[in-house]
């Protein structure tokens, strides 16, 4: 058994060996998540503005060449973009959720159609 007079130096040693064992098992692990998440933000914030920039581009090129020169026309050109934006995201979203039918092979050997994994 440890000796009383250690007993100190015994818990600021626990203490360091906490603090390091924390840092190395749970700090270093989250900078690298925030490091990656940032990038992910980052990545999503400029394909949002690259959105934005071609939907006001689609509807440019369609309100000047093929729409005439009318208020009406013009609200159907937003319109026109509109339902195409939400037509591209409904894709985009359809092609992430679901698999499409991919053959996935499982762990034990054997395939499955990819209808109901």
């Amino acid at each position: 058994m440890a000796n009383p007079n250690e007993l100190p130096q015994m818990v600021t040693e626990l203490v360091d060996l906490s603090k390091a064992y924390i840092n190395e098992e749970i700090g270093e692990p989250a900078k690298r998540l925030g490091r990656v998440a940032g990038i992910g933000i980052g990545a999503g914030l400029l394909m949002s503005i690259g959105a934005l920039m071609l939907s006001v581009a689609a509807f440019r090129f369609v309100a000047v060449t093929l729409l005439p020169d009318n208020p009406y026309w013009s609200a159907a050109g937003y319109l026109g973009v509109a339902i195409l934006l939400v037509g591209i995201a409904f894709g985009l979203v359809r092609a992430v959720t679901d698999d499409g039918g991919v053959e996935v092979v499982s762990t034990e050997g054997g395939s499955t159609s990819g209808e109901g994994a």
